[in-house]
């Protein structure tokens, strides 16, 4: 059990000082049971810094994980990094800023591809997110999550709290209640000059007490919010009827069709598939 301390679980892979800079394929194998309990420490995860490393095809299966800044399941802090092919589940939070169901913080040209997130995440700081709690200068794409997102503070969404600097989110999805204080959403909490496109917003509930919607909180710009689709039925507190930041309207049925996301662009060639029994779409390697 190297790496692991009775008190405080897992010791994350790299922090700010020494990096994780390599290729981690798990050749679709999973960790399980991944504790780690580090309060007070920062980048906080399975890796806790990765720089110029991928991470692929690999299932991390939390009990809990406890940080201070920069948390998520996977890594911590990414920077000029790919998560590709990967799920993450499991309980996670943090006292300070930037939590998120697979990764904290993603920054400078990094991607989140093709994966997925389920379980809960909260914490009492800003930039919590479903996948990730802050994405700058990067790219979340062909993923979605199942979290349940909460926090005490502002930026929180379903996919990601705060999205930044030419940050893009698309061909994605999230089906977790989220909830806030201000800039709330149920893809992003707040955009700044970034991209919310081609998505699909199936939270049963977003909440907060101001800057809430459908789809994204909060944004500068409009123009980079539009082409998104978001439950009919959502419970949506307090109520706004900003078409673009709300999305459009689409019934649960139609977000459980596949020519709704084909309309939207996503591919059912190499990427989604329709689960057989039924449901909203899910990534073609987690058939068996």
């Amino acid at each position: 059990k190297a790496g692991v301390d009775a008190f405080e679980g897992w010791e994350p892979i790299g922090n700010d000082t020494v990096k994780f800079t390599g290729i981690f394929n798990g050749n679709g194998n999973k960790i399980t049971n991944l504790w780690i309990n580090r309060t007070s420490t920062n980048y906080v995860g399975l890796f806790g810094y990765i720089e110029n490393a991928q991470i692929k095809n690999l299932g991390v299966e939390a009990e809990e994980v406890k940080g201070y800044y920069y948390v998520g399941v996977i890594a911590g802090f990414v920077y000029e990094g790919a998560i590709t092919n990967n799920y993450a589940t499991g309980s996670v939070s943090a006292t300070g800023n930037c939590v998120g169901g697979i990764v904290g913080y993603v920054s400078s040209n990094s991607t989140i591809k093709n994966s997925y997130a389920a379980g809960n995440v909260s914490g009492t700081g800003s930039s919590i997110g479903g996948i990730a709690g802050y994405i700058g200068e990067s790219e979340i794409k062909n993923s979605y999550t199942t979290v349940d997102v909460s926090g005490t503070g502002s930026d929180i969404g379903g996919i990601a709290g705060y999205v930044y600097d030419a940050a893009t989110i698309k061909n994605s999805y999230a089906a977790g209640d989220v909830s806030g204080i201000n800039g709330v959403g149920g893809i992003a909490g707040t955009v700044y000059d970034s991209d919310v496109k081609n998505n699909a917003v199936v939270n049963p509930s977003v909440s907060g007490n101001s800057h809430t919607h459908r789809v994204v909180g909060r944004t500068n710009n409009l123009f980079h919010v539009s082409d998104n689709l978001a439950l009919t039925s959502m419970m949506i507190t307090p109520s706004s009827s900003d078409a673009d930041l709300n999305g459009a309207n689409a019934t649960d049925t139609e977000l459980k069709t596949k020519a709704t996301y084909e309309g939207l662009g996503w591919s059912f060639t190499d990427v989604w598939i329709m689960p057989a029994g039924g449901g909203y779409p899910i990534l073609q390697w987690q058939q068996p």
